[in-house]
């Protein structure tokens, strides 16, 4: 019996799990690779653990930088990520971040390892949109 409610208890707990999804942008990655600014995209699979990483991230560079630059976190499970993956395909090592200048021109690739370090993530940001 103790046996069968802890696993209803771990089955309960996992399925109030959330990873929170980035905020609602107010464009979407067809439309940024139209605009003058610079953008900066957080690719992100929503299953994964980094989700809540991506989004405190993507939140953040938007105070700093949201002026400068259009920054969006992009769900790989979304219709959207069509347009990304026909420009650039998918990497398989998600969350990763893409920088994008003069129209879908791909200026920079920041790998997972620094697009999960918000100190790393904001000085290659802050080089990029100087």
């Amino acid at each position: 019996m103790k046996k069968a409610l802890f696993i209803l208890t771990l089955l309960f707990a996992f399925a109030n799990v959330s990873h929170a999804e980035p905020a609602t942008q107010q464009f979407d990655f067809s439309s940024g690779l139209k605009s003058k600014k610079p953008m900066i995209v957080f690719v992100y699979a929503p299953w994964s653990s980094n989700t809540d990483t991506v989004n405190k991230n993507v939140a953040a560079l938007k105070r700093t930088y949201g002026a400068k630059a259009n920054i969006l976190a992009l769900n790989i499970a979304d219709p959207e990520a069509k347009s990304y993956n026909d420009l650039l395909p998918i990497q398989p090592y998600l969350p990763n971040c893409t920088m994008f200048k003069d129209k879908a021109k791909i200026s920079k690739f920041v790998p997972r390892t620094c697009a999960l370090d918000y100190a790393c993530v904001s000085k290659k940001v802050a080089a990029f949109v100087n």
